[in-house]
């Protein structure tokens, strides 16, 4: 069965992993990587009825949890299923 995530581009435009060429694929999984040693914030927030209960909350992921948070495994799954390595495309 082939994976049904799809890659959101930065114009918001949808791609199924499959269809990225090599060189943007390795280009999103070092981008991954980068970013999971830098940090990744994701903020959240909501409301309510009044604006006394708005609420926002903003949180850093590293390292492990950021990788899954970007679901990198799913692109070196790709990767992998292309029978490709980082490696080899420098």
């Amino acid at each position: 069965m082939q994976n049904e995530y799809k890659h959101t581009t930065k114009d918001g435009k949808q791609i199924s992993l499959e269809m990225l060429s090599d060189d943007h694929l390795v280009n999103i999984i070092r981008w991954i990587e980068r970013r999971a040693q830098e940090g990744i914030t994701v903020c959240t927030g909501g409301w309510g009825s009044y604006s006394d209960d708005m609420w926002g909350d903003c949180e850093i992921y590293y390292d492990k949890e950021a990788l899954e948070l970007t679901r990198y495994d799913l692109y070196m799954q790709e990767l992998r299923r292309r029978n490709k390595n980082i490696d080899k495309q420098q």
